[in-house]
């Protein structure tokens, strides 16, 4: 998103609550309230763009510009078991964040949302669910056997993709993918795991054009970046029933959404590894999910709360 809003008009200027080498986090956030009031003391803004519920309340007492905040799932996910058991302290910290993306949506000019089921939560003049794209010009369809290469793989056995990148961290889903993957072998189709763990973010591209399939296991999500990425790269996904994924992969063939069940999801990715077909989905994720999309809502955001200003005060 940076990188596209740079190739826009005007200039932007990127802060970070916690720079790296920094101060822990709790630090970072007390810290952050005087050195953005000195940075923006120091030049002059039209706005601000926070990132998050806990930067949009660093933003709020830091600036008296206008400010925009973008919520990225903080109101708590769209989950497809939403009876998925959670100790104290997930219950807690969901319910911390939630409270502070409803405070921040309060103090903000304008609310950004990644799925539209949080737009219900968000209060105020502006609101709008714009997901974040991935930049078109990095995630293209590239040759999978050069892709192989480049990764140093083989190019002759079928390779699926857990989209997560820690199998231990229950909402992704991983005993779910294992299960597909010994039902895959049960069917005859025999495949490699690979995890989107220790990839650089300029190999992701290459990593999605060698594999054959992304399965997405996850019992929870916002809006997930890995599908849409392999959706340019002409990826094709199975997926779970979580977050605005049977959004994402409207009109995507092959591929699709499927309920959590090990056997049907199996049957899916069968049909579509047999076959080593692409998908069609850069074609049909190019006009709502490319990050040009996602810039050119951002500036239209940006115009309408600086002409709400101008009103407001005239």
């Amino acid at each position: 998103m940076v990188r596209g809003l740079g190739k826009a008009r005007g200039r932007h200027d990127v802060f970070l609550i916690r720079p790296e080498g920094g101060a822990g986090r709790r630090t970072s956030y007390l810290t952050a309230v005087t050195r953005l009031t000195r940075l923006l003391s120091s030049r002059k803004y039209d706005l601000v763009h926070a990132q998050y519920a806990h930067a949009g309340i660093v933003c709020a007492l830091a600036a008296r510009l206008p400010l925009v905040l973008h919520i990225h799932g903080e109101f708590g996910y769209r989950d497809y078991e939403p009876r998925v058991p959670r100790g104290l302290g997930e219950r807690l910290l969901y319910f911390k964040d939630s409270l502070l993306a409803r405070i921040a949506s309060r103090l903000a000019d304008a609310t950004i949302v990644v799925n539209p089921h949080d737009l219900r939560h968000v209060r105020g003049r502006v609101r709008k669910c714009i997901p974040i794209g991935p930049d078109e010009g990095l995630f293209v369809p590239l040759d999978r056997a050069a892709a192989c290469s480049e990764l140093g793989w083989g190019k002759d056995s079928l390779k699926v993709l857990f989209a997560g990148e820690s199998t231990e961290r229950l909402e992704k889903g991983y005993p779910l993918f294992r299960s597909i993957l010994d039902r895959l072998g049960a069917l005859g189709v025999d495949v490699e795991e690979v995890i989107f763990r220790g990839y650089r973010h300029e190999e992701v591209p290459v990593l999605l054009n060698a594999v054959d399939l992304v399965i997405l296991t996850s019992r929870t999500e916002a809006s997930p970046t890995i599908v849409k990425e392999a959706n340019f790269c002409n990826l094709p996904v199975v997926s779970t029933p979580v977050g605005d994924v049977e959004d994402q992969l409207d009109g995507i063939s092959p591929g699709g959404v499927f309920p959590p069940d090990p056997d049907i999801l199996a049957e899916a990715a069968a049909d579509i590894l047999r076959g080593r077909n692409r998908s069609n989905g850069r074609e049909m994720a190019l006009e709502k999910w490319s990050l040009r999309t996602t810039v050119s809502r951002l500036l239209e955001t940006y115009s309408e709360v600086l002409a709400n200003k101008r009103g407001g005060s005239a």
